[in-house]
């Protein structure tokens, strides 16, 4: 992690890291209008993390040691047994065993090594290739942070490295042996992917990014076991210009409240509001809107918060950007978008509104509520000054077409308490667009869970390697520590979309092109429930809280289809996505085979799974036109609610009022399932 402060000419400072100074008060970094006072028992949050002179409190994700931490490689499984097979079979050349047999020629295992043997292949990996890892009794290899890189490391030709002079950052990883190996561990208590492996046999994924949960997983609890969905009610809103609802949040009653975007055009919205403007409806449980009219926020440009929380208080607070230079909040002069936040009370009523701003772009994409009361919020920034002051402006990219300074996109999440004071603030730095994507937090334990996706390859994101955009999973504590970094990485596109925290661990759904299976993340993948469907497959899978994967399963057909959203109900998890129609020549197979397709380009789905990763039911949400449903929000119970956007007036959406939709003006809707239990 760099926290680098460059001057406007693009020159680059000292690289300088933040200390930490306890027990004191940040001072006021950022904008605010109609802030409360700070909580009344700070502790229960954690303490505010002080700003020192350099970096303003902007403290990296990546831990750090130092200010020269070298660059970390890692190699795969194949590399360390080829060196391994040199090493073993030289030691057992003469070896014999009592009654004079010789020793018996290696297996190719790692767990089948002696102690003296794996201490003589750490000699050698580290003679050839410079790497420092360790080989544990049970064949895993770690790599402890402070490992080192051989020489020409930063060649920008070698996969897994940065750029030549600049610095990198040290993880911690464990390799696990894939194939043959892990299966022969006994596993009698791992979950099984998709319910369709042979019992006792894990999930055997990648070359250490995604491995098997670990066999003292204690079993999943008996439970009810989902076994369908049907629509309970669909409620719609629109009738004129564009309305899309982005997000949606479970209220404490068991209901919900949806964050729509709305053009000046839509009914009942304000005079004075210019581009976008932002509703909020809230709906009873029973899926019936609990306000006679949505609340409409926003200014003299657009103003668009597409995420949104509930807090322990019952407050809403809604995350997003703006253009807008007319609202009670200060926010850059210039032209790009200010990260803005919005809290409200439980019958829509504003209390506060907060700006987050610099000079360049800056976006607030995820937000999650945390247990103690307060809330994560993430997203990326260009700036490097305002309420970014601290913050790495430029930094060297190289490449093949361009070597030179860039912009440093830089992935941020803060948290606050509900009054919205800042306790701490994270960041990853790379060269090319990085953000936080989803955020999620454990109810019991107050550990929050972070997609990250980058195009980066370098500082922060060099574990991205491969080509293609990627994405890093986090588990930080509830104080915001990272615990765990996971790269969710093949040799095409890998994103994560959403999150869902369930069972101490978390479930994360999005998708994966054809080229992802190739390698990296998927390289070795080991599941009835695992294969190539379509050019961009939809992916879900379950870390465990130690960061251990139970279970990974792609879904959709043979077109491309997306998982954008996903919520825990009792037994399982509800996901929301997209599904697109294949060549005309070719026959729907998998999810969409006897379901009738809507006919536009762009279809919404569900998908209904089983705690264990087991797929249950699959339903279009479509008609004729567009359709879209990013989120899905669950209430605890045996009900979820799905949001999104129309241009269809048939099929799913046949009878829906109002109905006058086209491709130009979208309905916004929000559809309540029941599951159904065997």
């Amino acid at each position: 992690m760099i926290c680098v402060k460059s001057k406007k000419s693009g020159k680059q400072a000292g690289r300088v890291f933040a200390l930490l100074l306890a027990f004191s008060i940040l001072p006021g970094l950022f904008a605010a209008c109609n802030g409360k006072n700070p909580a009344d028992n700070p502790a229960d949050i954690g303490t505010t993390e002080a700003a020192d002179g350099v970096n303003k409190g902007w403290n990296p994700v990546v831990p750090t040691e130092g200010e020269t931490q070298p660059g970390q490689r890692t190699l795969t499984l194949e590399q360390i047994t080829a060196i391994a097979a040199q090493v073993v079979g030289a030691a057992r050349e003469g070896q014999t065993q009592p009654g004079g047999a010789n020793a018996p020629a290696w297996d190719g295992s790692l767990g089948s090594l002696s102690e003296p043997e794996r201490g003589l292949v750490k000699e050698a990996v580290k003679q050839q290739t410079g790497v420092d890892l360790d080989i544990q009794p049970d064949g895993s290899v770690v790599y402890p942070p402070a490992a080192t890189s051989p020489a020409g490391v930063n060649d920008p030709a070698s996969p897994g490295t940065s750029p030549a002079g600049t610095p990198n950052t040290s993880y911690s990883y464990t390799t696990r042996p894939g194939g043959a190996s892990a299966a022969s561990k006994p596993a009698t208590n791992a979950p099984q992917g998709g319910g369709a492996q042979t019992p006792g046999t894990p999930e055997t994924i990648g070359q250490g990014n995604l491995a098997p949960a670990e066999t003292t997983q204690a079993p999943a609890q008996p439970g009810p076991q989902p076994a369908g969905m049907q629509l309970a009610k669909l409620s719609t809103f629109g009738g004129a210009g564009h309305q899309r609802a982005r997000s949606v949040a479970s209220t404490p009653n068991g209901g919900y409240v949806v964050a729509m975007l709305v053009d000046t055009a839509a009914p009942g919205c304000p005079g004075g509001l210019a581009n976008y403007a932002t509703a909020v409806q809230r709906y009873t449980p029973e899926g019936k809107p609990e306000w006679a009219a949505p609340k409409f926020f926003g200014g003299n440009d657009a103003f668009e918060l597409t995420a949104i929380t509930v807090l322990k208080d019952g407050g809403i607070v809604l995350a997003g950007s703006t253009r807008a230079k007319n609202l009670e909040c200060a926010t850059d002069p210039g032209q790009n978008t200010d990260a803005i936040l919005l809290k409200l009370d439980g019958n829509g009523n504003k209390l506060w509104m907060k700006s987050f701003y610099g000079s360049k772009e800056d976006i607030f994409t995820c937000i999650a509520a945390t247990p103690d009361g307060g809330f994560v919020v993430g997203g990326y920034t260009v700036s490097a000054d305002g309420s970014f002051e601290g913050l790495t402006e430029q930094v060297l990219q190289v490449g093949t077409g361009f070597t030179g300074m860039v912009d440093a996109y830089k992935a941020i999440a803060i948290k606050l308490d509900a009054n919205g004071t800042v306790y701490s603030k994270r960041v990853m730095v790379g060269s090319k667009f990085s953000s936080f994507n989803a955020l999620t937090a454990d109810k019991t334990t107050g550990d929050v869970y972070a997609s990250v996706r980058s195009s980066a390859k370098d500082y922060d994101f060099s574990a991205l390697s491969l080509p293609g955009e990627g994405t890093i999973m986090i588990r930080f504590s509830k104080g915001m520590d990272t615990q765990w970094m996971k790269p969710f990485k093949g040799s095409g596109t890998e994103i994560l979309m959403g999150l869902a925290a369930a069972d101490g661990g978390v479930v994360a759904v999005g998708y994966i092109t054809h080229s992802s299976y190739s390698g990296g993340s998927f390289g070795s993948v080991n599941s009835a429930s695992f294969f190539r469907r379509g050019n961009k497959d939809a992916v879900a899978l379950k870390y465990n809280r130690d960061g251990s994967v139970a279970w990974i399963r792609s879904m959709g057909d043979v077109g491309n289809d997306e998982a954008l959203g996903v919520a825990a109900v009792e037994g399982g998890y509800a996901i929301s996505g997209t599904a697109t129609a294949p060549l005309t020549d070719v026959q729907f197979k998998y999810d969409w085979l006897n379901h009738s397709f809507g006919g536009g380009s762009l279809d919404s789905c569900v998908w209904l799974l089983r705690g264990d990763g087991a797929q249950v039911k699959f339903l279009p949400i479509s008609g004729e036109g567009n359709d879209l449903a990013p989120a899905v929000a669950g209430n605890g119970g045996r009900s979820f609610m799905i949001v999104g956007s129309a241009g269809s007036k048939q099929g799913y959406f046949a009878g829906a009022s109002p109905a006058s939709p086209s491709a130009t003006n979208h309905i916004a809707f929000a559809g309540l399932y029941s599951v159904q239990y065997n």
